[in-house]
């Protein structure tokens, strides 16, 4: 059996984020459930010091998550990682691993600047066209 996570995919920074995962089989056909079970995110990108740590509480026999904006405002924009951690006790299985893509928030307050939504490779690539002219 292959466990699948509902982590989303794309992230906007200063959004709160929402998901549920359900309960899964891990070890020798070990069910895991919340009831005994805890399930524990990582979430990291490759700047220093960046990422954030959430755990599940108890829906069903599996689990929801909850991200403050508070949390996600920080979040610099681009690729990110994530793993999906059980535990219980001295176990611990790491379930899956994916990928998600941070977006700038386009929200402000006051007078808004200036907004480049491209991305680093985007900016590369257009300030070597410019050297090139």
């Amino acid at each position: 059996m292959t466990w699948v996570s509902d982590f989303p995919s794309v992230v906007t920074a200063g959004s709160t984020l929402n998901w549920e995962d359900v309960s899964t089989t891990v070890g020798f056909n070990v069910n895991a459930t919340s009831s005994d079970w805890t399930l524990t995110y990582y979430l990291r990108t490759n700047t220093a010091s960046e990422g954030a740590t959430v755990v599940g509480s108890a829906y069903n026999d599996g689990w929801r998550f909850t991200i403050a904006s508070s949390v996600t405002t920080g979040f610099d924009r681009g690729d990110w990682v994530w793993a999906a951690v059980i535990s219980k006790g001295s176990e611990k299985y790491e379930l899956a691993t994916g990928e998600f893509v941070v977006k700038q928030s386009l929200v402000y307050t006051g007078t808004p600047s200036a907004f480049d939504n491209r991305t680093d490779n985007e900016k590369a690539r257009d300030n070597i066209k410019t050297a090139l002219s």
